[in-house]
């Protein structure tokens, strides 16, 4: 390993150690774009500064992080996850749809499902209800989708009458 690398490593273990004991995300925004200076193609690194920002309420900032890491790795989920979730704060919600789905094909998991099925309700509750349901076979007393499920049902029967 390249020394640049393993500065670029210190770095974005200090960044992590930063947010973790001090939850000073601004400090370890820093500390990270050192490491990114060193190795501009750590996903990792940008895939923390995305989480950093999106816990700091920056989510321009953040969405710019994730889109990054998702070019540098766009076989990761949690870059996919993270660029869904900076949008859907942001109102994108198509888009973060997109993202999110994204992120659920590369990894099924029950809380992206409920995820994708609660920002789907915005625009289309039949979507949200086949992804609430697929997050209900994975875990079927799930609280979130459960709820996710009935107003999706709602809205459906609302759009009938």
């Amino acid at each position: 390993m390249s020394a640049s690398k393993i500065k670029a490593r210190k770095h974005f273990r200090l960044a992590c150690d930063i947010a973790d004991d001090l939850e000073d995300f601004e400090k370890a925004i820093e500390e990270l774009d050192k490491a990114i200076q060193l190795s501009p193609s750590a996903t990792v690194c940008w895939t923390a500064k995305g989480e950093f920002y999106y816990e700091l309420g920056k989510f321009k900032e953040s969405k710019k992080a994730f889109k990054t890491a998702t070019e540098l790795a766009p076989e990761r989920s949690l870059t996919w996850a993270g660029l869904g979730m900076a949008k859907m704060k942001l109102k994108e919600y198509k888009s973060a749809a997109q993202n999110l789905r994204k992120a659920v094909n590369l990894q099924p998991d029950f809380n992206l499902y409920t995820i994708l099925a609660n920002v789907e309700l915005t625009f289309d509750p039949e979507l949200a209800l086949a992804d609430a349901e697929k997050a209900l076979e994975l875990e079927p007393n799930w609280d979130e989708a459960l709820k996710v499920h009935k107003a999706a049902k709602q809205l459906i029967a609302k759009k009938k009458t």
